[in-house]
């Protein structure tokens, strides 16, 4: 709970700059997953992996990206059945410009009433899993470093009693550092008026 409070204060300060570099994401990928591990064997839970051949690197902030990973995966795992199986997705984005990460369990899914909510500060879902322990912060320390950090986008697709896919979209490039002037994250250009 510390480190998720010292984590957010820092992500939320507006002054951080996170330093950037190219890296292929995948590799990042799967050293998240070597990272649970020991909690992935403790449920008997199962990772397999999809990758994009030739994914071009990505510029990021490797601890930030690492630390949105190990989240989406430590999730994954602790709201899986025993003995279940997460999926893993790396992708390029339909529109080319971004890259596209899924984590995805076959768990107890969430409700459509809580899904826009999951990525508020200290939200928790108030049924079965309020017995899983957790400080409410994780999802949205993953929100801000991807959306704030990053200029990207976080998602969610769940199903009650089917299970849930959380990921992320993030620009190969970040934006502010491109040339062209008609860039935009995510689609959202501003729209002109007469």
């Amino acid at each position: 709970m510390v480190n998720d409070i010292l984590d957010f204060s820092r992500l939320e300060s507006a002054s951080v700059k996170l330093p950037k570099e190219p890296v292929a994401i995948t590799n990042l990928i799967e050293s998240s997953i070597q990272s649970v591990d020991v909690l992935a064997k403790e449920k008997e839970i199962t990772f397999s992996v999809i990758k994009e051949p030739d994914l071009p690197d990505v510029t990021l902030n490797v601890e930030s990206i690492e630390s949105v990973l190990r989240n989406l995966l430590t999730n994954a795992i602790k709201y899986s059945n025993q003995g279940g199986k997460v999926k893993v997705r790396a992708e390029v984005a339909k529109d080319n410009r971004y890259v596209e990460v899924s984590v995805e369990d076959n768990g107890m899914g969430i409700a459509p009433e809580y899904q826009k909510k999951v990525f508020d500060r200290f939200f928790r879902v108030e049924n079965a899993t309020h017995t899983i322990k957790g400080t409410g912060l994780g999802l949205h320390l993953v929100k801000v470093a991807i959306e704030q950090h990053h200029q990207g986008e976080v998602f969610v697709r769940s199903k009650l009693g089917e299970g849930s896919t959380f990921g992320f979209r993030i620009p190969f490039v970040p934006i502010q550092e491109e040339n062209a002037e008609e860039e935009y994250p995510m689609g959202n250009k501003p729209v002109e008026t007469a």
